[in-house]
């Protein structure tokens, strides 16, 4: 998905941080 790749690039850590978050919590 180009949606997906040009979100990841704009906010990489946005995704790794909220599934961090979640795991962690």
């Amino acid at each position: 998905n180009a949606t997906l790749q040009q979100i990841s690039k704009r906010i990489p850590r946005t995704m790794e941080d909220l599934l961090e978050i979640n795991g962690i919590s």
